[in-house]
């Protein structure tokens, strides 16, 4: 699941004997917890979790027995994080870098787009920066930011300004 967004609901069947409670663990299913209000239970719905969690049912009869304990993994939330290289340059003479910074998750790929952000085109860059020179026309960036389940997220917009050569012109 994506932390903090989803949830689900677990079900116990097979079992034999009553449900004495429901538990959770967040260190690995070293320490188990309580959680209250689960006596009887059958189905627990879990919602909104932040941390890796595993889940099993105390069940009494003749003893006591545990079930099988699931695990529910999370995914971070994607971060967008900031990006940097904007700028104003001159055409076909330039160069420069544009950098991510401060996002989580795995960078999917760039976009680059020369129609003010209609259109854009794939970039086969996974890293946090890209390279960029002899630009003809003003260009935007941006990052695909993916983790996991989770639905993914862009950067905000870095623009690469470009202002026209200057030209000595005819005087008629």
């Amino acid at each position: 699941v994506c932390s903090g967004t989803t949830g689900g609901t677990l079900v116990i069947n097979g079992y034999v004997g009553v449900i004495k409670e429901w538990q959770d663990s967040t260190d690995g299913g070293i320490n188990f917890n309580s959680i209250p209000g689960t006596a009887g239970t059958t189905s627990y719905t879990f919602t909104n979790l932040t941390a890796t969690t595993q889940y099993r049912v105390q069940v009494i009869s003749c003893g006591g027995a545990f079930s099988s304990i699931v695990t529910i993994d999370v995914d971070p939330a994607p971060v967008a994080g900031t990006i940097s290289g904007s700028k104003m340059v001159c055409g076909n003479s330039n160069a420069g870098t544009i950098k991510l910074s401060g996002h989580t998750g795995t960078i999917a790929h760039w976009e680059t787009s020369t129609d003010n952000g209609n259109t854009w085109i794939l970039q086969s860059n996974t890293t946090d920066s890209l390279n960029y020179s002899g630009l003809t026309a003003t260009t935007q960036y941006h990052v695909l930011i993916h983790s996991g389940v989770c639905a993914s997220v862009f950067s905000p917009i870095a623009t690469v300004t470009v202002t026209p050569i200057s030209q000595d012109g005819l005087i008629l």
